[in-house]
């Protein structure tokens, strides 16, 4: 190491001889890698293709209809205000290419994942093996360096940790960013090479713009290269930004296309500083998972679909995990004068989880194991090179390749088979969430478990789970309301429902509670709170089908009971709002001219007549309406033509031959 330690202090000099030494021409074992690492990642996440949309997938994929046309162009690029990939456009132009290929299909939207995964792969491969290449490396790391990074990026690729980003649709925004995050790595290491420096500089800043568009966590791609470079190549920062300044100034560009999308974030309210947690709180949330994340990447299981939402956890009960990870970070400082090359690793680890494991408050989501997707390549390294020293002390030199082999057979097996076996667990959204609940119970796995329940029609199961859910989630009322409700127990929905909305006015089924809370309300016969109801919704969507329908029922209800109160008037006014709230229909029209031709107001009448059979030009009462409105208005010749357009529709309706038989005696009778 002390060789290690004389490069650090002698700066390189520019060009070739400051970067990994470039690899010399490929055997045919090295050309067979990339197909080798593609097949491994298929037999590992083969299993997920099948699984079905998850979570979040329904609300970005199902109900988006940004993805539903590639053009124009600024539309594909969009998404719904509150779902998981807003304000990242080239997620949304993935998710429309998918859908113009396969439509609502999700095997295309999990090959996508995998297919992207596998080239993230490939870039670790390529990575550690110019990396171990390095002149700032001991000698037999180079002359490893191919089975090295092979056994790195196998292990890596196939880990079971990055089963959720194949099986969770949307979860793409990692491995997409990943690429993106190890291509502008890959770009920097060849950009310090005098051949093509100007090519791969240029490439380094492309895919980092990009990976700006994808997900913020790339912010931190800048750092990390130039301790890449400083570390490997330039050997100091100062020397690396004197030879590749304006490399360096063109990935900072990143930052303002990330602030550009993300200035008035759509998710300030479950992420950021704003989001209701101190970051020193959410510090303390996340030192014992970032414990758990450590044992989970030597031994993956159990593995949470969904760790909950982020509670305050006080010094106390978090200080042993927040001890080790002070000592870590603590010693991957003291590596940076020591032994260099360890410290850039365990300082990519630290940094490449900090965007969403620090102190940014992430409130609706305490963890999340496609976190460690890029960490994780950290730990993979260190661990491979742990095993290759341990095997080189202790095992007869003539049996180490062998021995290795083995090791990194038996490895890549048991990874292996443990992710195609999650993959299963996914497909089966009942015993996903039951594993959930047998590691992490927590109120939005009982709510999940209570969806897919009622689903299967086990209702009763679907109300135990629901109630449970709803004693630390708000959101589960509302599930819980419409299971009652679909029961019949309305007084207890009802509850359920006003509950749901006191505690959580804007959540995004608000819009459906307080219709739903609407019906109930009108079948209990309080048509005024059914009023109020219905207008609620209209203020969150003032479009709602289902809103202006139940609304026009509820005035049209409310009319007839004044109507019954002998109060004309007010009667009246409630038709004409019920007609206001739905000119779609023609029974609303109906309604209100009715109740003005009870009045005397037959003029007013037929104008209401006439505006419903401009929306339904065959309503046959409506027009039997109009034309008793012209008669009364003594237009008998009118009225005549509206009867005849009445039988023309329904020769044998009785209404109309009455209409026309009085108006036949009206025009015989003799003139006084």
């Amino acid at each position: 190491m002390a060789r290690a330690r004389h490069a650090r202090r002698r700066p390189a000099a520019a060009g070739p001889t400051a970067a990994a030494a470039a690899p010399g021409p490929p055997g045919l074992a090295v050309r067979l890698v990339p197909a080798v690492l593609v097949l491994a990642a298929v037999l590992a996440f083969g299993t997920s293709v099948s699984t079905p949309f998850f979570l979040d997938d329904n609300e970005a994929i199902e109900r988006n209809p940004y993805i539903t046309a590639l053009s124009p162009i600024g539309r594909a690029l969009t998404s719904p205000p509150q779902s998981a990939v807003s304000g990242r456009p080239l997620v949304s132009l993935s998710l429309a290419l998918n859908y113009a290929v396969g439509r609502l299909d999700p095997a295309g939207y999990h090959l996508w994942n995998l297919a992207v995964h596998a080239a993230a792969g490939l870039l670790v491969w390529g990575i550690v093996r110019r990396t171990l290449r390095s002149p700032r490396l001991p000698p037999e790391l180079a002359a490893s360096a191919d089975a090295i990074a092979f056994v790195v990026a196998l292990l890596w690729l196939v880990h079971p940790l990055h089963t959720e980003v194949i099986a969770y649709v949307v979860t793409r925004t990692e491995p997409m960013m990943a690429v993106c995050y190890l291509l502008t790595i890959y770009a920097v290491i060849r950009a310090s090479d005098a051949a093509g420096r100007r090519r791969w500089g240029a490439l380094a800043v492309v895919a980092c713009a990009a990976g700006a568009t994808i997900k913020e966590s790339i912010a931190t791609v800048p750092v990390m290269a130039l301790l890449y470079d400083a570390t490997f190549a330039a050997g100091s920062i100062r020397e690396a930004v004197r030879q590749r300044g304006g490399l360096y100034a063109g990935l900072l560009a990143s930052w303002g296309v990330l602030a550009a999308l993300h200035w008035d974030t759509p998710r300030s309210s479950s992420a950021g500083f704003t989001a209701g947690m101190s970051p020193w709180d959410y510090l303390l949330t996340q030192a014992p998972m970032i414990v758990h994340y450590l044992r989970l990447a030597v031994w993956p299981h159990p593995l949470i679909a969904d760790y909950g939402v982020t509670e305050p956890a006080t010094l106390v009960a978090v200080w042993p995990s927040l001890a080790l990870l002070v000592v870590l970070a603590a010693g991957a400082l003291a590596l940076w004068r020591w032994r260099p090359p360890l410290a850039f690793l365990a300082t990519w680890f630290f940094v490449t989880l900090a965007p969403a494991s620090s102190v940014v408050p992430i409130v609706t989501e305490v963890g999340a194991q496609r976190r460690m997707y890029l960490p994780l390549i950290a730990l993979v390294v260190f661990g491979v090179l742990i095993v290759r020293a341990a095997i080189a002390r202790r095992v007869p030199t003539a049996r180490q390749t062998g021995t290795a082999v083995v090791a990194s057979a038996v490895a890549w097996a048991t990874l292996t088979t443990m992710s195609a076996a999650r993959g299963l667990d996914y497909r089966d959204s009942l015993r996903i969430w039951e594993s959930v609940l047998e590691a992490r119970p927590h109120g939005r796995a009982f709510h999940n478990l209570g969806i897919v329940l009622a689903a299967r029609g086990r209702t009763d199961e679907a109300l135990t789970a629901y109630r449970r859910a709803a004693e630390t989630l708000p959101e589960a009322r509302y599930s819980l309301g419409y299971a009652l409700a679909s029961r019949g127990e309305d007084q207890a929905a009802i509850a359920e429902l006003r509950e749901f909305l006191a505690r959580r006015p804007d959540d995004a089924s608000a819009p459906l509670a307080t219709n739903l809370l609407g019906m109930l309300l009108a079948r209990q016969g309080d048509m005024r709170a059914a009023i109020a109801a219905f207008e609620r919704t209209q203020t969150m969507r003032p479009e709602d089908a289902d809103a202006r329908r139940g609304l026009a029922e509820a005035y049209t209800a409310l009319g007839a009971e004044l109507t019954a109160a002998g109060r004309l008037t007010e009667a009246t006014d409630a038709f004409a709002r019920g007609a206001a709230a739905a000119p779609e229909a023609a029974g609303t029209h109906l309604n209100y001219g009715t109740a003005l031709m009870e009045q005397g107001r037959s003029a007013e009448a037929e104008q209401a007549f006439r505006r419903g059979l401009a929306v339904a030009a065959d309503h046959v009462p409506l027009r039997n309406a109009l034309a008793a409105a012209l008669a009364t208005r003594g237009d008998f010749a009118a009225a005549a033509a509206e009867f005849n357009r009445v039988l023309a529709l329904d020769p044998a309706n009785a209404e109309a031959l009455a209409g026309l038989a009085i108006l036949a005696r009206r025009s015989s009778s003799p003139r006084r």
